[in-house]
């Protein structure tokens, strides 16, 4: 499985949570799957979306 086929696998999994209405720790436990993997992922696939590309800024140093 690529990179990308878990974060597309991943973001299935969060906005079905969501959709179900269920709690995390629920939700969790109906489909098998650990709480904490659930978190990173969705910290994960959170933080990447809203952090900006990095930029490289050239900088002047004065003498």
């Amino acid at each position: 499985m690529t990179r990308e086929d878990k974060m597309t696998l991943w973001q299935e999994r969060l906005q079905h949570q969501k959709d179900s209405q269920l709690t995390i720790a629920a939700w969790c436990e109906q489909h098998q799957i650990a709480q904490s993997q659930f978190y990173y992922w969705q910290k994960k696939l959170t933080t990447s979306s809203t952090e900006p590309e990095s930029v490289i800024v050239p900088v002047s140093m004065s003498s």
